[in-house]
């Protein structure tokens, strides 16, 4: 967990960038020694919930949801 630590710190000092859940998923993985694919797994997990609420608005309004997501954050430094 200590190498994830400094992987983060220095790829924000020098880009700016913070990690994503992707990190902290492979990370998890690692300390439970988990298989190969469970952060992908854990991930997916996750977003079930979010996918069946998007489907069940859809259905209840007969139509697909299409939203269009701008960003808004900051610009990455280089």
């Amino acid at each position: 967990m200590l190498l994830a630590s400094e992987l983060c710190t220095s790829i924000y000092k020098e880009l700016g960038l913070r990690p994503t859940v992707d990190l902290a998923l492979v990370v998890l993985a690692a300390v439970l020694k988990a298989p190969k694919q469970a952060p992908l797994e854990l991930f997916a997990l996750g977003r079930i919930a979010g996918w069946l609420g998007h489907a069940i608005e859809q259905y209840a309004h007969d139509q697909l949801i299409r939203p269009r997501a701008h960003y808004t954050g900051p610009a990455p430094r280089r």
